[in-house]
């Protein structure tokens, strides 16, 4: 199974769950900000597939219709590098002279999206 055939075996959902029931969020590493960027999108996809959902559920005056409960996540992408232990070189087949530049996507819950991040008014 090639790299890019076990990265799109993640599921965006699992990854939503994942950041939800985590106090802090996660973070996931990918190679090129095209792979991120269609992790984000495919998450973006699961929020509106839901919010379809309790339209069908929920009467239109109750809080819970065209909600998901993933809308209180937020999804961000940082260039990043990523380091290079025993673990990555054997998931990407990498000396440790290779440099694993990419882009971190960060899923984070209500509340955590501003903590590790510098800010700065222009």
């Amino acid at each position: 199974m090639s790299q890019e055939t076990a990265r799109n075996l993640v599921s965006p959902r699992d990854l939503l769950e994942k950041a939800l029931s985590s106090e802090r969020g996660i973070r996931v590493w990918f190679g090129s900000q095209a792979e991120a960027v269609s992790m984000r999108n495919r998450m973006a996809t699961v929020k509106t597939e839901d919010r379809k959902k309790s339209t069908k559920i929920y009467p239109i005056d109750s809080p819970l219709y065209n909600a998901s409960v993933y809308d209180s996540l937020a999804v961000i992408i940082k260039p990043g590098i990523l380091s290079i232990g025993d673990e990555v070189k054997k998931l990407f087949s990498v000396s440790p002279q290779e440099a694993l530049s990419g882009v971190w996507l960060y899923v984070l819950p209500q509340g955590a999206s501003d903590g590790g991040f510098i800010v700065e008014e222009l």
